[in-house]
C-alpha cells in the first residue's frame, strides 16, 4: 500500500503542469483526507476531475487505486466524474480491478461505473482482472453485468 501511495505521489509531483492546489487535492486522495476534498473543491480553485502526472489520473482515480471508499464517494458527491479516462483511457473501475479490490468495484459500479468500458487498447476491468489473476473480481464483475 505504501508503495502505490509512494508510485501515485511521485506521478503527481513530477508532472511539471501542476498547480499547488492539484497537487494539494491529489495528496488529499491518496491519503483519504476528506475535509482537505472538500474544502479545495469548494474554493474553485480546482476542477473536480482534474487530471495530473504523465499518466492524467484524476483525484477519484488516485482514491480508486488506494482502496479508499470514503474519497470516492465524497469526490463522486462533489461533481467527480466516475467514467473519466486517463491518458490511455482507463478509468477508476480498471484500476481497482487489477488491485483486485472487490469492495471498491462494487462501489464503483453502484455509482455509475461503466463495468464494459474500453480503454485505447480495448481492455477492460474484467480482461484487467484475468490478466492479473484476479479470480474473485472476474466471478464479481460478471456478476455485475461485464461481458468477456
Amino acid at each position: 500500500m505504501k508503495k502505490l501511495v509512494f508510485f501515485l505521489l511521485f506521478a503527481v509531483l513530477s508532472s511539471p503542469l501542476y498547480s499547488q492546489t492539484t497537487e494539494e487535492l491529489m495528496d488529499a486522495a491518496a491519503f483519504g483526507d476528506i475535509p482537505a476534498i472538500e474544502r479545495i473543491i469548494k474554493s474553485d480553485k480546482v476542477d473536480v476531475d482534474e487530471r495530473v502526472n504523465y499518466i492524467g489520473m484524476t483525484a477519484l482515480m488516485i482514491g480508486a487505486a488506494n482502496g479508499n471508499i470514503d474519497v470516492v464517494v465524497k469526490l463522486k458527491e462533489l461533481g467527480s466524474d466516475v467514467n473519466a479516462r486517463n491518458n490511455t483511457g482507463m478509468t477508476a473501475i480498471m484500476f481497482a480491478a487489477t488491485k483486485g479490490d472487490v469492495d471498491m468495484v462494487a462501489k464503483l459500479v453502484e455509482l455509475g461505473a461503466d463495468v464494459n468500458a474500453e480503454d485505447d487498447y480495448g481492455a477492460t476491468a474484467l480482461s484487467l482482472a484475468k490478466i492479473h489473476d484476479q479470480f474473485k473480481i472476474v466471478e464479481k464483475l460478471k456478476e455485475l453485468g461485464a461481458v468477456e
